[in-house]
């Protein structure tokens, strides 16, 4: 309920009104306007995208997390991040873009990228993906109207994180074989 001193309409009215209107004082004075509806409703296009940015929050953390460095080439990610993003970005946000692109072409080229393997190359990009220090684990990915929850093996998160490095300049395309980190 809206609190008054005065008439509804008053200059001093504040607060909800029976759910549809939001009395409110701004800096430039009082405003009355309708109250905001969100639709919560899960949708498949909304539900991708949570999919894909779960996918690349584990690879940003596990970014932040390792003292390994691709190829043995002696600088950490983060770093090698950090020195290449525009000036504009973080190094999470940089590496989030490379991952997925602005409406996610690159996650789509990547997913094409990937179909090509055979299911013994995937059997290899997910032991490597297994053995890093810290290891990468699969990441909850849901699908379908209900929403069926399966997961997304490491290697598959492997695989396009490599991909996102390779957008950034930073590692060769990935192809059978996954690079090593040491």
């Amino acid at each position: 309920m809206a609190k008054v001193s005065g008439p509804l309409h008053s200059l001093s009215a504040q607060g909800m009104l029976g759910g549809n209107i939001v009395f409110r004082q701004t800096r430039h004075g009082p405003l009355a306007q309708k109250h905001p509806q969100f639709d919560k409703t899960p949708q498949p296009s909304r539900q991708n995208w949570a999919n894909i940015l779960r996918t690349v929050s584990s690879c940003t953390h596990w970014v932040n997390l390792t003292q390994q460095t691709y190829q043995g080439n002696g600088v950490r990610d983060i770093d090698r991040l950090k020195a290449i993003k525009p000036f504009f970005y973080d190094w999470n946000n940089w590496l989030h873009h490379c991952m997925t692109g602005k409406h996610g072409e690159y996650w789509n080229a990547a997913q094409d990228l990937m179909g090509l393997l055979s299911d013994p190359e995937l059997a290899t990009w997910d032991a490597t993906a297994r053995a890093l220090s810290p290891p990468l684990h699969d990441t909850v990915w849901k699908e379908g109207q209900p929403f069926a929850v399966t997961m997304l093996n490491a290697g598959k998160i492997y695989f396009h994180f490599i991909y996102g490095l390779y957008v950034a300049q930073l590692a060769t395309a990935p192809n059978a074989t996954p690079p090593t980190y040491s």
